[in-house]
C-alpha cells in the first residue's frame, strides 16, 4: 500500500448509493443533493464526494502484515454492480425487482457490516477481549512427512503495548479483519425475512437516507430481540423512489406505491434514528 493509497476519503456510504438521492433534473450539477447536517441543524447542496465520509477508516496500520485497503477488496464489486441493479429496478416500475433479491441481500448486508456502528460494536468486541502474543514454541515439529508429528506446544503471554496508539491501532486492524470475514459470511436473518418495495412518483414527497441505511425500527432495543419480533419492520431505501421494507410477516403485495404521508413516516423515522445527516435530492419535510 502506497502511502498515496492511504488516508484517503473512506465513504462508509457509497458514493453510487447516494446517486441514487439525485433528484430529476440534477444529475448534471456540481452539488446535486440537499443534505440536512443534524448537528448544524442546516440544509446545504453537496456532491457526493463531500460527506459520508472519513480519512482512512478502512487502512491497515502501516506496519500491518497485510497489503491491502480493506475496502478496495471486499466492497468494490457490490459497490460497482448496485447502480446497475437500481437502475434495471426502476426501468420497469419496479415490477421485477424480486428477481434481484439476492444481491440486495448481500449489498444491504454489505452496507450493515462497513457502517461506523457496525465497525464501532466491533471494536468494542475486540477490546473487551485478552489479547495474547506467542512467547516461544517449546517442541519443535519434526519433519512434516512424519504422518505421526506431534503439533507444537506453544506458550502465549499477555500481550503489553508500548503505549495506547500502539494498542488502538491492533484493535483498529482486528476490526477491520473482522469486518472482512463477517463480509464473507452474509447475516441469514435478511433472507428469512419477508420482503416488500414500496415506491413513490413524486421527488418533492421522495424517500431519503441517512447515515443508517439498514434501518431496524421497532419496539425492542436488543438487536435480536428486535429481529424476533413481528412488530419489528426494516427499511433499505433503494433510492429517492423506492424502499425496500422487511418484516416476519408476509406483506399483502409485494410492490405498490406508498402514499406522500407514509413516505412521510419513513422519512421522520430516518430523521430519529440519524446523528449526522439526511441526505434528499429536495429539502422535506420531517
Amino acid at each position: 500500500m502506497t502511502p498515496t493509497h492511504r488516508n484517503r476519503r473512506d465513504h462508509y456510504i457509497p458514493q453510487g448509493y447516494l446517486r441514487g438521492f439525485i433528484g430529476p433534473g440534477n444529475e448534471l450539477a456540481q452539488k446535486p443533493l440537499w443534505v440536512f447536517d443534524i448537528p448544524q441543524q442546516a440544509w446545504s447542496q453537496k456532491s457526493t464526494r463531500e460527506f459520508a465520509y472519513r480519512y482512512g477508516l478502512y487502512d491497515y496500520s502501516e506496519e500491518s502484515p497485510s497489503d491491502t485497503i480493506a475496502a478496495d477488496v471486499s466492497f468494490a464489486g457490490l459497490e460497482q454492480h448496485f447502480p446497475q441493479v437500481r437502475d434495471e429496478i426502476s426501468s420497469d416500475g419496479f415490477i421485477n425487482w424480486a428477481i434481484h433479491k439476492n444481491f440486495l441481500f448481500r449489498f444491504m448486508d454489505m452496507m450493515r457490516v462497513r457502517s461506523l456502528l457496525a465497525l464501532d460494536q466491533m471494536r468494542q468486541i475486540a477490546g473487551a477481549k485478552r489479547i495474547l502474543e506467542i512467547e516461544k514454541v517449546l517442541e519443535p515439529s519434526p519433519d512434516s512427512s512424519n504422518r505421526h508429528r506431534k503439533p507444537d506446544t506453544v506458550k502465549y503471554k499477555e500481550r503489553i503495548f508500548k503505549d495506547e496508539s500502539e494498542k488502538q491501532r491492533l484493535l483498529k486492524n482486528l476490526t477491520l479483519t473482522e469486518m472482512r470475514r463477517a463480509l464473507e459470511r452474509p447475516a441469514p436473518w435478511l433472507s428469512s425475512l419477508s420482503w416488500a418495495l414500496r415506491y413513490t412518483t413524486d421527488s418533492s414527497q421522495p424517500f431519503v437516507c441517512s447515515e443508517h441505511p439498514l434501518l431496524v425500527y421497532g419496539n425492542e432495543t436488543a438487536v435480536s430481540s428486535a429481529l424476533a419480533s413481528p412488530d419489528t419492520l426494516i427499511f433499505f431505501p433503494v433510492s429517492w423512489r423506492a424502499c425496500l421494507v422487511g418484516c416476519l410477516a408476509r406483506f399483502e403485495k409485494e410492490t405498490c406505491e406508498f402514499h406522500p404521508e407514509e413516505v412521510e413516516r419513513v422519512r421522520t423515522i430516518y430523521r430519529e434514528s440519524a446523528t449526522l445527516f439526511i441526505a434528499s435530492p429536495c429539502k422535506t419535510v420531517f
